[in-house]
C-alpha cells in the first residue's frame, strides 16, 4: 500500500509518538500519592493532559463510527468481491 521510504515514516511517527506518551506518564505519576488522587486526578489537571483526553475520545469515536457507517453500507466482511448468487 504504501512504498518502503513512506512505511518507514510512518513507523518512525507510531514509535516517536508512542515513546513520548509513556515518557509522559511515567513523569506524571510521580504526582500520584493516593488512591483519590488517581481516581480525581487530585482535583489538578493541566490543560496538555485535558486536551489529549479530549483529542483521543474525538479520534475514538469518530474512528468506531466511522467503522459502524462503512459496515452499515458496505456490508460487514465485505472482501471487494461479488457474491456468488444463490
Amino acid at each position: 500500500m504504501f512504498d518502503p521510504v513512506t512505511r518507514l515514516y510512518l513507523i518512525a511517527a507510531v514509535v516517536t509518538f508512542l515513546a513520548f506518551i509513556v515518557a509522559y506518564s511515567l513523569f506524571i505519576s510521580r504526582k500520584i500519592k493516593s488512591y483519590e488522587d488517581y481516581n480525581v486526578a487530585g482535583r489538578n489537571v493541566p490543560v496538555f493532559p485535558l486536551v489529549l483526553t479530549i483529542m483521543g475520545t474525538a479520534i475514538g469515536g469518530s474512528t468506531v463510527l466511522g467503522f459502524t457507517a462503512s459496515g452499515y453500507t458496505l456490508g460487514i466482511g465485505r472482501s471487494g468481491r461479488s457474491c456468488p448468487p444463490t
